[in-house]
């Protein structure tokens, strides 16, 4: 009886040609598809209301700052050099916040509460050293100097016209913020900060306008611009009507109850308008007859308005304050 032969571990011939087979199709295979890769994430610009929260809230931080540094000083340097001190410390305490802040390239306290970032003008990368750097100089420091500088300028001045032109400046930043929703304060502005949104807002945040308030605060602007313009016009012609009485008449009137010596030149003949008792700025009769320090009459409440805008005289422009007013006539 014969035994059966073992299987064979070898593999059949056709093995071979079928892994040179496998190998060829591997080697001609395309390659794996890339893996998708994420799609850019693009965040809506902040809604009106968020950064004028966001604002508020830098405020009463700023304003909490303060009060905290002022009882420090109080505290530590005593009340003496508190009140020397104490008019600095609102900008300190600003130029302190938005420094540790903003010119860190940190949030304030109010972006985060508001989920805001800041992002540059074409909301296309955050904002660069030099432009946060601008602004904190134009948040805290340049209204600061402004303020100090604007405060002893003489009605008149160069430095009043600017004064009065920024304080008209701000009104209409503030309605081109309520038209177009960018640049909330002058200092955004300056620098070129606008800001992105974290959460995505709804259709009803999104399509939320303040173009009503915008009308209303230009209306109100016009309308305080027509009334300045229709102010100077009045001056422009009283100062011309006086010129013209004064031109026609030279005589100046004696100082009324006062010891002063007058000129020899000067005449005591009273002026047509002052014999007839009217006031040269209103052309009414005068009510509550009031001399300068040069002895014209004008009313009370005429001379007084006139001295808000020119610290003089309207006839012969001598200096003269609401001190040097006397009522001859009560």
């Amino acid at each position: 009886m014969s035994t059966p032969a073992p299987p064979s571990s070898s593999p059949p011939a056709s093995a071979p040609s079928n892994a040179a087979s496998t190998t060829t199709t591997a080697a001609t295979a395309s390659p794996p598809p890339p893996a998708p890769t994420a799609a850019l994430v693009r965040f809506p610009l902040a809604t009106p209301p968020d950064v004028i929260r966001a604002a508020q809230k830098d405020d009463y931080y700023v304003a909490m700052l303060r009060n905290s540094m002022a009882e420090v000083v109080a505290s530590t340097l005593g009340s003496r050099e508190y009140a020397r001190l104490s008019k600095y410390l609102g900008t300190a305490a600003s130029t302190l916040y938005y420094a540790l802040t903003t010119g860190l390239g940190q949030s304030t306290l109010g972006e985060e509460y508001c989920d805001i970032v800041p992002t540059t003008a074409d909301a296309s990368s955050v904002p660069a050293r030099w432009s946060r750097f601008l602004f904190v100089l134009s948040q805290s420091v340049l209204p600061a100097f402004l303020q100090h500088w604007l405060a002893g300028a003489t009605p008149g001045s160069k430095r009043a016209h600017l004064a009065s032109a920024i304080s008209s400046l701000l009104p209409l930043h503030l309605a081109v913020f309520y038209f177009t929703g960018a640049y909330y304060t002058l200092a955004k502005r300056i620098s070129g900060i606008r800001y992105l949104s974290l959460t995505k807002p709804t259709d009803e945040q999104a399509n939320f306008s303040y173009a009503p308030l915008g009308r209303l605060l230009l209306v109100q602007i016009l309308t305080t611009g027509g009334l300045t313009a229709y102010r100077a016009w009045r001056a422009w012609r009283r100062d011309r009507a006086v010129a013209k009485a004064v031109l026609d008449d030279d005589s100046v009137p004696l100082l009324l109850g006062t010891e002063k010596v007058v000129p020899a030149a000067i005449s005591t003949t009273l002026l047509p308008y002052e014999s007839t008792g009217d006031c040269v700025l209103c052309m009414c009769p005068r009510d509550v007859s009031t001399a300068g320090p040069c002895g014209h009459l004008f009313c009370w409440t005429c001379v007084c308005e006139w001295l808000k805008e020119k610290p003089e005289c309207p006839l012969c422009r001598t200096p003269c304050f609401h001190r040097d007013l006397i009522c001859v006539n009560y």
